[in-house]
């Protein structure tokens, strides 16, 4: 790991590693996988490399990332969008370094360091076979680093930017909400329209199903009710931002 200040906590840690396995799960249904190959030597700036003298050295470092097709363009804007909050959470970015560039850099180096990279390095590319489990992989371990970095009992290291615009997830949500259904009855159609629970963080052993962790009493009801009310609070800033 860097000894670059990490600045989110260990539960936003966990939540956007929750993000990144349910991106890699549904392409493990599909049998796909979403690759990412980064340029490292081509940004040099010389006269036979035409536009490339036109970025500035830090890209060197840095390496410009490309994302392989996947299985469509919304599902890599998805990713795209999860891999910007998480650069943020690294802190800010060098000069001309985008935050999704920032964020597969980092995740690069976390495989070599956890000797888990099996990837052939191309003469000219480096590359990220699976890049959302290898993206969950290092929230893992930023989340291990954020929790035996801060003392319990003692003030956490700032937080995510909290982002207006909602996830996939989230929407799917906000659409079963509107309907107006309470208790047992909003669950039943969150599990009709294959939502379920996350089981990372605070819902670790929680039921597959909402109707069956309703069942089960607290904390379950708890948590079924905060995150409804922390959407609903999304949503309705989501519409004044006009998004």
């Amino acid at each position: 790991m860097s000894d670059q200040k990490i600045s989110a906590t260990s539960h936003s840690w966990g939540e956007l590693r929750a993000e990144f396995r349910l991106l890699a799960s549904e392409l493990q249904g599909e049998g796909r996988w979403l690759r990412a190959t980064a340029d490292y030597n081509s940004l040099q700036g010389t006269q036979e490399q035409g536009a490339y003298c036109l970025f500035p050295r830090v890209k060197v470092e840095f390496g410009l990332w490309k994302l392989s097709q996947g299985p469509s363009e919304y599902f890599r804007e998805r990713f795209e969008m999860l891999a910007t909050t998480a650069g943020n959470g690294l802190g800010p970015s060098p000069l001309e370094v985008t935050m999704v560039d920032f964020w597969l850099h980092r995740v690069l180096l976390d495989l070599r360091i956890s000797r888990k990279c099996r990837n052939r390095l191309l003469p000219r590319c480096h590359g990220i076979s699976d890049v959302c489990r290898a993206s969950a992989l290092l929230c893992t371990h930023l989340e291990k680093s954020v929790s035996e970095a801060v003392p319990r009992g003692s003030p956490g290291i700032s937080k995510l930017p909290e982002s207006t615009e909602m996830t996939d997830r989230e929407t799917k949500i906000w659409t079963v909400i509107r309907r107006g259904a309470i208790g047992l009855e909003y669950c039943g159609q969150l599990d009709d329209a294959y939502i379920r629970p996350r089981t990372t963080g605070a819902w670790v052993g929680c039921s597959i199903a909402y109707s069956d962790a309703y069942r089960d009493g607290q904390p379950w009801t708890q948590r079924i009710q905060e995150e409804k009310s922390k959407i609903r609070r999304k949503a309705e800033r989501t519409k004044r931002a006009g998004l």
